[in-house]
């Protein structure tokens, strides 16, 4: 079995799949083409891919990067990382520990609530993925497509908010270092209001994951909802056939470029696709109308390198804007000193002397930035050549392409 195998869990019905304390130990993990089955990741890991799983229960310990979940549905998630990212997923229920922000993209029908889940060791992984469990993000939730209307996400209403736990022989307790709001059984004093929110809030009941999980409610239940009206079935209110969504136009504007990328692929021209990152935003994926190479490959490596290159470009610019106030600074000292100079007399030697000064400590000050950015920029690179390499190895030379990447810039050449 192949180092990827061991950490990979691939087109699996029915099974339960548990990875035990100590077996990932900080690596990246991907859940690809499951359907009905109930997945374990206790330990911590760098990032979790999720791809096509359906109908799954999947519990993911401390996630030191980000978790990225594409082309799911109907499935229950408990996950602690970093940074969660969704994409054309429906009707999930995640019960989240987040650090930074949530994002949504082309999700319907996704219910958030917060972290949920126990098992052995899991605060030592919360330490080794460098997780705060005090500053959960669960409900800041971005939507990418908030302008296409309402009923991509909500909040689960309190009441069918459900506590997991997973016992491991020989280990020590089930353990969940993330506090919860009074809400939702917590004991921390910062209630949350869900748009949706029950008039009558009972705690959470601790449940096993040996015991069946609750029922679905279906519309046309809603004659034996006399003894639980807080879970009444609330409509998902989907897009309406014969409405195009900005995202589609931009698809069908594309059909003449697609067969002009046909018709190149078979004379063996090479297609080369150019990703800019800008401040803020990353990477910004879009379309490519590449007809024979999958967009979700595409997207998935942008996402990644979003989080790879984040840190050292944010700290680029840091350095880039204390240069710049060592120039005004010094520019500032300057004028007042030609200013002193007009209004005392000084002799020569001295002004001198302090204009040499002024003059070695303005260049000592940028050649230490320009060193430090260098730094940076060489440890930002050796991260992100080692991530292409990987990247390449896995998907792209499979496809007849190439990826090649910055710090500020990403390649791709596609025959």
């Amino acid at each position: 079995m192949s180092s990827i195998d061991n950490f990979t869990f691939k087109g699996e019905t029915g099974k339960t799949l548990i990875k035990s304390p100590g077996s990932i130990q900080g690596q990246v993990f991907n859940l690809m083409q499951l359907e009905g089955c109930t997945i374990y990741l206790l330990d911590h890991s760098d990032a979790v891919y999720v791809d096509e799983c359906r109908n799954c229960t999947i519990f993911i310990g401390p996630v030191q990067g980000s978790c990225f979940l594409r082309n799911c549905n109907t499935s229950t998630f408990s996950i602690a990382c970093n940074q969660i990212r969704t994409r054309d997923c429906t009707e999930l229920t995640i019960f989240l520990y987040s650090q930074a922000d949530p994002h949504i993209e082309k999700s319907f029908g996704i219910k958030f609530a917060p972290y949920n889940f126990s098992y052995p060791l899991q605060d030592k992984h919360f330490q080794a993925a460098k997780l705060n469990p005090n500053a959960n993000k669960w409900s800041v939730v971005y939507d990418h497509n908030s302008s296409e209307g309402e009923g991509h996400f909500e909040y689960l209403p309190p009441n069918q908010f459900v506590e997991e736990s997973k016992d491991l022989s020989g280990l020590p307790p089930p353990v969940n270092p993330v506090q919860r709001s009074v809400m939702y059984g917590g004991n921390i004093r910062e209630d949350i209001i869900p748009p949706r929110a029950a008039k009558n809030i009972q705690n959470p009941i601790p449940v096993r994951r040996d015991l069946p999980p609750p029922a679905i409610t279906n519309p046309t239940d809603n004659q034996n909802l006399s003894a639980q009206e807080d879970r009444r079935y609330v409509p998902f209110n989907s897009p309406k056939m014969g409405e195009v969504s900005q995202v589609e136009a931009k698809i069908q504007n594309q059909v003449q470029l697609n067969a002009n990328i046909s018709q190149n692929e078979d004379l063996g021209i090479i297609q080369v696709l150019t990703y800019n990152y800008r401040q803020g935003q990353g990477f910004e994926y879009d379309y490519t109308g590449v007809t024979s190479f999958p967009n979700e490959i595409i997207r998935g490596t942008l996402e990644s390198l979003d989080v790879i290159v984040k840190p050292f470009n944010e700290s680029l610019n840091l350095l880039f804007l204390c240069s710049m106030l060592v120039v005004i600074g010094f520019f500032v000292l300057f004028l007042q000193f030609f200013i002193l100079r007009m209004t005392s007399e000084w002799r020569k030697e001295a002004w001198a002397i302090v204009i040499v000064f002024i003059c070695i400590s303005f260049i000592v000050l940028q050649v230490i930035i320009f060193l430090k950015k260098r730094n940076i920029s060489k440890d930002g690179e050796i991260k992100v050549l080692e991530f292409v390499t990987q990247e390449n190895s896995k998907f792209y030379e499979q496809k007849k392409a190439t990826l090649n990447a910055t710090l500020n810039m990403v390649r791709i050449e596609i025959k």
